[in-house]
């Protein structure tokens, strides 16, 4: 994977510009950094959910590359447990409204 002077914007917002960084065949990553600072952006640009406005980002097509959100959206999983999770919040919700 590489990127050669990428960057990303949000509306007027410059997130980070020309960023050039190079992930061998093999390597492992993280990131650590403040809140706001571009981490999941990165991830983002990684993964290919976002695209560079400018610049280029190049992934090898035997990649292998996972991203675990923040913030999961339950809502889109198959797994069976994700899906327990959703009955039992929906069986919860349900027995709050009957008791109202």
């Amino acid at each position: 994977m590489q990127f050669e002077k990428a960057g990303k914007h949000f509306g007027g917002v410059e997130v980070f510009s020309n960023v050039t960084w190079q992930i061998d065949s093999g390597q492992r990553i993280g990131m650590v950094g403040d809140n706001g600072a571009g981490k999941t952006t990165l991830f983002r640009l990684i993964t290919g959910r976002y695209s560079a406005d400018e610049g280029r980002v190049t992934r090898h097509s035997d990649a292998r590359i996972a991203l675990l959100d923040q913030i999961p959206d339950l809502g889109r999983t198959t797994s069976r447990l994700g899906d327990r999770r959703i009955q039992a919040r929906d069986r919860s919700a349900g027995a709050t409204d009957r008791a109202t």
